[in-house]
């Protein structure tokens, strides 16, 4: 995640910010037979995500995602683990006067098509639970930023489109507030532009013509990012409360499909 300047809600300050909340159909229907990529989190409770499917990213938050974040991102069954009841659990947890947590990219990667994740979130003040994507192609910013959602303790899911300089993106914030309930949030990606949903209703759109310079077609494809960062600039330098962690996302499933 790039520099954030502090959300401020309900209305954050956005840049060409993207107003349409409409309600849209999901893509044709995947099955299991047209998945590029797919992991339901199936196995023993406290067994590690599948390691044929996900890299662990470790180190200071503050160096691997800046931002001015807390956390250490460490490899550990305490912070990423499957529940035992098909689900991916990444946890905020206290650790010495600081906080560990988990960071996961997607060892597949894919140009266009349809990236969906069916994930719960606790609305943990202090803690920003994000599902997102980087380019293959290029450091970032160069290689493109998609946020398909991040909450900041604040009540709602965001989600944000970055150009290839991270100066302009088309942002806008769910229309219905988070809770501890699933919700499905998905990205489709076709040349030149990018949609963004939550439960089927669109709340971003971006295009090549509204944000400029665009990554997007010539990134060599994207891969998904899951993680929980405490502190930073998107909570607003809150930090977590000691006695509330864990604090859990947990996600059902990661399907791809074209």
């Amino acid at each position: 995640m790039p520099y954030h300047a502090p959300h401020l809600y309900p209305a954050p300050a956005l840049v060409a910010s993207s107003a349409s909340v409409t309600p849209a159909p999901a893509p044709v229907a995947p099955t299991s037979a047209n998945f590029t990529f797919a992991d339901d989190f199936v196995g023993p409770e406290g067994s590690a995500p599948g390691s044929a499917s996900w890299n662990h990213i470790t180190g200071p938050g503050s160096q691997v995602g800046g931002n001015h974040e807390t956390e250490t991102y460490v490899r550990s069954t305490e912070n990423a683990y499957l529940d035992g009841q098909g689900h991916l659990v990444i946890a905020v947890t206290a650790a010495g006067s600081g906080y560990h947590s988990a960071r996961l990219t997607s060892k597949f990667s894919q140009l266009y098509g349809h990236w969906e994740a069916c994930i719960a979130i606790q609305n943990a003040a202090g803690c920003w639970p994000a599902f997102w994507f980087l380019g293959n192609n290029g450091a970032w910013p160069r290689c493109g930023e998609c946020d398909v959602m991040e909450n900041y303790g604040t009540n709602f899911t965001d989600g944000t489109v970055w150009n290839s300089t991270a100066t302009a993106n088309q942002n806008n914030v769910s229309a219905d507030p988070s809770d501890d309930n699933f919700h499905i949030y998905r990205m489709d990606w076709v040349k030149g532009q990018i949609q963004l949903y939550r439960d089927d209703v669109l709340y971003v759109t971006a295009t090549s013509k509204k944000i400029s310079p665009w990554p997007f077609d010539t990134n060599g494809g994207m891969y998904a990012i899951l993680n929980i960062a405490t502190d930073g600039t998107g909570t607003g330098g809150i930090e977590p409360s000691r006695g509330a962690l864990p604090a859990k996302m947990l996600v059902e499933y990661v399907h791809t499909w074209r």
